[in-house]
């Protein structure tokens, strides 16, 4: 059982060694690491995974991905609203 918490952490470690060796730009490193993290979600599984876990799966991390990003690159994830100006 222990083996396999090693193989559902290697797409966060593969995805930290490629940012952290500037191989590959950020979003690249991301996509590998999705690629990984969903071969092994399809491949050893804690629980019965079909396709269309695996799509909401992808779904929610997608989602996740998006809300870290924003964050951190300040994307706007909510237009903001336009407050009209203070008359003096």
């Amino acid at each position: 059982m222990r083996i396999y918490y090693l193989i559902w952490s290697l797409p966060i470690v593969v995805v930290a060694m490629l940012v952290g060796s500037g191989k590959l730009p950020t979003y690249a490193a991301g996509l590998c690491g999705a690629a990984l993290a969903m071969t092994v979600a399809m491949a050893a599984p804690p629980i019965a995974f079909g396709p269309a876990e695996a799509i909401v799966a992808t779904m929610r991390g997608t989602w996740l991905a998006y809300l870290v990003g924003a964050v951190i690159l300040g994307m706007p994830s909510v237009p903001k609203a336009k407050v009209p100006a203070k008359k003096a």
